[in-house]
């Protein structure tokens, strides 16, 4: 079981919103589809992990080992549009779980 500690950005992903916190980051990434799209392994995987990001306290999120591998995957993997420290801090957050 790996524990992902919850913590507000400073990204504005909409104009007239507030940042978002690591949660919503996920949350957003694991929803965008894939430009070769999905096959239902994959499909599920998501979905279990949203579903965990949903029902947690918000304050951290707890993923089994393989659904924290598939996610910081993902994360790892996922194009952002944009540079910022946040996605850098939170991308050696994840790196500091696996050890």
């Amino acid at each position: 079981m790996k524990t992902i500690k919850n913590e507000k950005t400073s990204m504005v992903i909409a104009e007239n919103e507030p940042p978002v916190d690591r949660l919503e980051l996920l949350s957003i990434v694991l929803n965008q589809p894939l430009a070769r799209g999905m096959n239902m392994s994959e499909m599920r995987q998501r979905i279990k992990i949203l579903d965990s990001i949903e029902a947690s306290d918000k304050s951290e999120l707890k993923l089994e080992d393989s659904d924290f591998s598939y996610m910081k995957k993902t994360f790892e993997e996922f194009n952002w549009l944009v540079p910022h420290k946040d996605l850098i801090k939170f991308s050696d957050h994840l790196e500091t779980i696996n050890k």
